[in-house]
């Protein structure tokens, strides 16, 4: 992942905020027939197929503050039903849409909606499964501001980072008004990986981070 403390380059970030995540599952429908005489019918893949073209050309919305991040949209599941002798009248898939920390499921299902539309214009559904808003506090928060100062004072350069994932940070300041960051010791690529690691050194650096802030806070001597 992106967020995380580098004991070697003497670097440590702080989440203040996180991407949203969608997964729309959306069905495109053809006319099956034998596939002997393909004309005879209209094959689900193909349609879809111009719809993953789209979606890979796709401009999605960018910010820049507090840092520059984009939203972006991916198929990361396609399946049908069937013989292997017919011309499939059904495929699915499911795009996974990373939205901006703000960026609202509504928001999010209009901006996908009219992807699919404008590319197939007929012959569709899509739902929303599943979708988990993403947040964004003000950098100058005190909390965030206790965070820099005790960076600073184990002697490592301060940033601020907004995580490409969804963390349950999210859910805490948006569904019981708690501002939360996250601050730790994620060695960086280590995330959901084989054979995954945490270096010792960004472990120690790690926890003396998280402890400095919460007493710097608690003081607010910030």
């Amino acid at each position: 992942m992106d967020h995380h403390i580098d004991a070697r380059r003497k670097v440590a970030e702080t989440v203040v905020g996180c991407r949203g995540i969608g997964n729309f599952e959306v069905e495109v429908y053809g006319k099956a027939y034998h596939s002997s005489e393909p004309k005879k019918g209209v094959n689900a893949i193909y349609r879809a197929a111009k719809l993953i073209d789209a979606i890979q050309t796709l401009k999605l919305p960018t910010m820049k503050k507090p840092v520059r991040e984009e939203a972006v949209a991916s198929v990361t599941k396609v399946n049908t039903d069937g013989w292997a002798t017919m011309i499939p009248d059904l495929c699915r898939l499911t795009i996974n849409y990373r939205a901006l920390p703000r960026e609202g499921k509504v928001e999010a299902g209009k901006r996908i909606f009219r992807l699919v539309k404008r590319t197939l214009k007929k012959g569709f559904k899509v739902n929303l499964s599943v979708y988990h808003e993403g947040y964004l506090i003000d950098p100058s928060h005190p909390v965030v501001e206790a965070a820099k100062k005790s960076i600073k004072e184990i002697g490592f350069k301060f940033k601020v980072a907004i995580t490409k994932g969804w963390v349950d940070a999210a859910a805490f300041t948006n569904q019981f008004g708690i501002p939360t960051i996250c601050l730790g010791p994620t060695t960086k690529g280590q995330a959901h990986v084989k054979d995954e690691y945490e270096n010792v050194e960004n472990l120690v650096y790690g926890a003396k981070a998280v402890l400095r802030t919460v007493l710097n806070y608690l003081s607010k001597g910030i």
